[in-house]
């Protein structure tokens, strides 16, 4: 039983332990991955539970096996441990928003019918967001809405499969062993392409800080397709230029 005086968490868990083996791996395989960082302080016992590789091996094949373009989760590449599976192979967060700012200084047209002060600088910041889901689905905004006005429109959609946002579409994804990760959504008028590339943790574009693994990815190529033909059968492939700004994560629980 539990009382005040284990309070400092020496002696909690007791749920936890109580359980058979099978029944607490099953409760914890249902768990997101990064929850695992916090289940870990609870308690030893969750700590213990955590690293085991019954549970690892439950997350790598269901993380790894939909964000795998083949499905394919090839433990040996890394000494046959799950746990270091998990820690080192590239993969995309869950439960959060990858955010990327990007500002743009706008030329002055000056003529007949310019009411522009001189002197007046015209500036335009918009955001492109990426949601990542377990499924193998992925929610792409790019819109001038901060991020704490679209994490709930996010919520929205990712609740209502029906419902339709004005700014965000859905689309699918893939991740590699290189940590290129690859995005396909559709707007009603073209399709799009996107690749990420993952960064390593630390100080990334602009000065910003990661904490943590996957938390960064720098923006490598975009293009639209109308006719969604991306072999260039249709010749109808435009290429766009890129920011140099880093996409971040933001934890966002309610995803």
């Amino acid at each position: 039983t539990w009382n005040g005086s284990e309070r400092d968490g020496s002696d909690g868990g007791l749920v936890c332990a109580a359980l058979p083996t099978e029944v607490r791996d099953g409760v914890f395989s249902y768990l997101d991955v990064d929850m695992f960082c916090v289940a870990a302080r609870v308690h030893r016992e969750w700590t213990a539970a955590a690293g085991s590789e019954r549970i690892c091996r439950a997350l790598c094949e269901r993380t790894y096996g939909k964000q795998s373009r083949r499905g394919i989760v090839n433990v040996e590449r890394f000494g046959g441990s799950y746990k270091r599976m998990l820690s080192f192979r590239p993969r995309v967060r869950t439960g959060g928003i990858y955010a990327l700012k990007y500002s743009h200084i706008k030329p002055i047209q000056r003529d007949m019918w310019c009411e522009i002060p001189h002197g007046v600088i015209l500036e335009t910041v918009y955001f492109r967001y990426f949601v990542f889901r377990e499924d193998g689905t992925v929610f792409y905004a790019c819109t001038t809405a901060l991020p704490h006005e679209m994490a709930p429109r996010f919520v929205r959609m990712a609740m209502d499969p029906h419902h339709v946002d004005r700014c965000a579409v859905a689309g699918r994804y893939d991740v590699t062993r290189k940590g290129e990760v690859h995005v396909w959504a559709r707007h009603s008028w073209t399709d799009v392409s996107f690749e990420m590339q993952m960064l390593r943790p630390g100080v990334v574009g602009g000065g910003m800080a990661t904490v943590g693994p996957f938390c960064a990815m720098e923006f490598t190529r975009h293009r639209a397709c109308m006719s969604g033909q991306w072999d260039g059968s249709r010749n109808d492939i435009v290429k766009f230029k890129v920011p140099s700004e880093p996409f971040i994560f933001l934890r966002d629980w309610r995803l």
